[in-house]
């Protein structure tokens, strides 16, 4: 249940990221860090989900609607996943910590330019 509980928290920051790369006016440089940050959490989403679905869904239940080669294709699909789950961590790692320095590349740039409009009033 750690990976059901881990992924509705991944999904959770897709969400967020999403709303904000929408309702927004950064520049490229944010855009294409958090664009890549949105992909690393939608990656690592799956993979946890991935994880807990054998133990999560009922892959019987007639409503599903798989075969026995899909069910036996998810079941496998879950060892594989929790291998690569660390790598996902520290992609999305990454990417967040890529999007946090355009953020404050960004700030600094924004002071600088209200630094030299406040030189300009003044003169």
């Amino acid at each position: 249940m750690w990976a059901f509980e881990a992924q509705k928290t991944a999904d959770e920051v897709v969400a967020a990221l999403t709303v904000h790369q929408e309702t927004s006016l950064d520049g490229e440089l944010i855009d294409t860090k958090r664009n890549a940050a949105i992909q690393q959490a939608k990656e690592l989403s799956d993979c946890l989900s991935q994880i807990h679905a054998p133990d999560s869904f009922d892959l019987h239940d007639p409503d599903w609607n798989l075969t026995e080669e899909q069910i036996a294709a998810i079941i496998a699909a879950a060892p594989r996943a929790e291998r690569e789950l660390e790598q996902r961590i520290s992609a999305m790692r990454k990417s967040g910590d890529e999007l946090d320095a355009a953020f404050h590349s960004s700030v600094e740039q924004l002071r600088g330019r209200i630094r030299q409009i406040d030189v300009s009033v003044v003169r």
